[in-house]
């Protein structure tokens, strides 16, 4: 009793509980890792298992009660096709008052081939938060879009058109790693000055567009 805990649910290799870990190691009592993917979480192992819990996970069948106080879902729900039945395990999972902190790509108007190589069903806008909240049982206390200084720059990265539906599974993985590549050094740095310049402008205005959203999620107290 008392003790606080979090997991990051679809969180593959575990990157952001290791980050966590290290930016606070007294951050959380409990700190965990869930993914569909068996694989996942072996090679998670090595970076997480020393201090987080790894469970095998179903979003659509979570099987836990009241169990955590804090869940990040991090550019999970865009992937699964009934994000209404997730949210409601989600919700079952979380104790009263916990929090879900969500990210999701945002607008339809950025949808391009990325989305298509990347399975998405979808991307969200501020109100398809709002209506979550209110069908599975939970406040939606903030939603906020982000990545909105560089969001000129994707786009016109992928106004090419391209038929990925008509492509091989090999013509789709090159396309990934080509259009994924890391740039040089010099525009890195700047695109990277422009993105930390964007979380403290962040906290004091309203982005009005964004090409990802934040959902931070309540669970409502019985």
């Amino acid at each position: 009793a008392g003790r606080l805990a979090a997991i990051d649910l679809g969180g593959g290799c575990g990157g952001w509980v290791d980050y966590l870990h290290r930016y606070d190691v007294g951050l959380f009592d409990e700190l965990a890792l869930g993914d569909s993917s068996i694989d996942a979480l072996r090679y998670a192992k090595p970076l997480v298992g020393s201090f987080a819990n790894r469970y095998r996970v179903d979003l659509l069948n979570l099987q836990w009660k009241d169990r955590w106080d804090v869940i990040f879902l991090l550019d999970v729900m865009e992937h699964i096709e009934a994000d209404r039945t997730a949210l409601r395990e989600i919700a079952n999972a979380m104790r009263p008052s916990g929090l879900l902190f969500a990210t999701t790509p945002a607008l339809k108007f950025f949808w391009s081939y990325n989305d298509d190589c990347a399975r998405h069903k979808r991307r969200y806008v501020r109100r398809d938060l709002q209506r979550l909240a209110d069908a599975c049982g939970l406040e939606l206390v903030k939603s906020r879009y982000f990545m909105f200084l560089l969001s000129p720059l994707l786009w016109l990265s992928r106004l090419k058109r391209i038929d990925v539906a008509s492509m091989t599974r090999d013509e789709v993985e090159q396309l990934i790693v080509r259009t994924h590549r890391i740039p040089s050094a010099p525009v890195n740095g700047v695109l990277t000055a422009m993105f930390c310049a964007e979380s403290p402008l962040g906290l004091r205005c309203a982005f009005p567009w964004g090409t990802s959203i934040l959902g931070v999620f309540r669970k409502k107290a019985t």
